[in-house]
């Protein structure tokens, strides 16, 4: 009988690649020598994508419980993984997983495959946005940022205590190659103000070129947007608030960054022709602008006529609706 150890080194490459995440893992344990065929083979190292992904059908706050529990285990075990592999991922995908850890063994491990990471997919996860931050300030080469349907914490973010070795990191480079911002999907008020401006605000070196809130719940009538920031204020930059994602920051944005941006997308939300007149009239985005997408923007579909003469007054953007 022939052994794994027998086996050529494609075949062994070939029947790996086959097994799941979690099938890997439990391979990997069988000994040092398992280890090392599980993650440093061919397969492996030439993967560009790692993903992590954690799928429940559970409903009752008992299993929710034990949900969050495997969630937590999954990313550990997941980070353990990836920092010890010899390859070198580009993209990481993470879904379903709680990512609320302020193991000090789950910085380290973000802190090891920092350099290789160009694209980070979040879907579906939970986590504070102080944490989110803390993971994103750990990744200098990271060029497209996808956030969808995330829930988002705020509890820690109003804390003045740091947790753990987060602390210590130096965000001074964070999100400077940053091109793509894509923040699409997250309904109802799991994104705000605050978590959009302390992503952009890093930016400043003028990499952003696309910005995606297509199907966010985005805030955009006046006299709401004043509950959030009290009568008084105007500043809905450096008092950005934690409870809404408003049109105003969007604005304030596009003032500050505009010049570089070439593509943004509004799909799915409620933006009328008031307010894609006034991002539309700022000297900011006139400058590199070519693309807007509007699909399925209800308050605009029932005004056809006016987006017919938008387009007509801006011949040099191409509106997809």
């Amino acid at each position: 009988m022939v052994t794994i150890d027998e086996l050529p080194q494609e075949i062994v490459d070939k029947i790996l690649v086959l097994l799941s995440f979690n099938d890997r893992l439990l391979a990997s344990r069988v000994c040092r020598r398992w280890h090392s065929l599980v993650f440093n083979t061919a397969a492996v190292s030439s993967a560009v994508r790692f993903c992590i992904r954690y799928k429940t059908s559970n409903n009752n706050e008992e299993d929710n419980q034990k949900t969050i529990y495997e969630s937590k285990q999954l990313y550990w075990k997941a980070m353990d993984v990836l920092a010890n592999s010899f390859a070198d991922f580009s993209d990481i995908l993470i879904e379903s997983v709680n990512l609320d850890s302020d193991d000090t063994i789950v910085a380290d491990r973000w802190q090891r495959v920092a350099t290789s990471v160009q694209c980070l997919h979040l879907i579906d996860c939970t986590t504070t946005d102080y944490h989110l931050l803390a993971i994103l300030s750990q990744l200098p080469s990271l060029v497209e940022l996808h956030l969808n349907n995330n829930y988002y914490l705020i509890k820690q973010s109003q804390q003045t205590a740091t947790i753990g070795k987060w602390s210590s990191i130096d965000r001074s480079d964070c999100l400077r190659r940053l091109r793509r911002l894509d923040m699409s999907g997250n309904k109802s008020f799991k994104l705000c103000d605050a978590l959009f401006v302390a992503i952009v605000q890093h930016c400043r070196d003028g990499s952003l070129r696309s910005v995606n809130v297509a199907n966010c719940k985005l805030v955009f009538h006046f006299h709401i947007i004043r509950r959030y920031y009290g009568s008084d204020c105007c500043d809905h930059w450096s008092q950005a608030t934690h409870y809404a994602f408003t049109f105003a920051v969007i604005k304030e944005f596009c003032l500050k960054f505009g010049q570089q941006i070439e593509s943004m997308d509004f799909s799915g939300t409620d933006i009328c022709y008031q307010h894609l007149l006034e991002l539309l009239d700022l000297q900011s985005l006139a400058t590199n602008l070519r693309q807007f997408i509007i699909k399925d923007c209800r308050q605009l579909l029932t005004n056809g006529d006016n987006l017919t003469e938008i387009v007509r007054l801006k011949p040099m953007i191409k509106f997809i609706y």
